[in-house]
């Protein structure tokens, strides 16, 4: 987890090479597009947890095994949010 931030600033530049390009096509893009600076001011957000609890279903597990694996994964998402904060 020691690199999230940095691949976080490195996605970040990627998405505004894709919409820079995307500007550059012209059109109803160039008109939408963010000021660079926007991107590493920006709030993204993370849909997680999925993958997660499906690995718990297709690995055969009880509903009520993958309802007590929760609080690991919670646990284990703060672990590294801490990490990266």
């Amino acid at each position: 987890m020691e690199n999230f931030a940095a691949n976080i600033h490195d996605s970040s530049t990627m998405l505004w090479n894709v919409c820079f390009y995307l500007f550059l096509a012209g059109g109803v893009f160039a008109a939408l597009m963010p000021k660079k600076e926007y991107f590493d001011e920006a709030l993204y957000t993370f849909d997680i947890g999925q993958n997660d609890l499906t690995v718990g279903f297709l690995g055969n597990m009880t509903l009520q095994q993958v309802n007590a694996s929760v609080p690991d994964i919670v646990s284990n998402f703060t672990s590294n949010i801490k990490v990266v904060a």
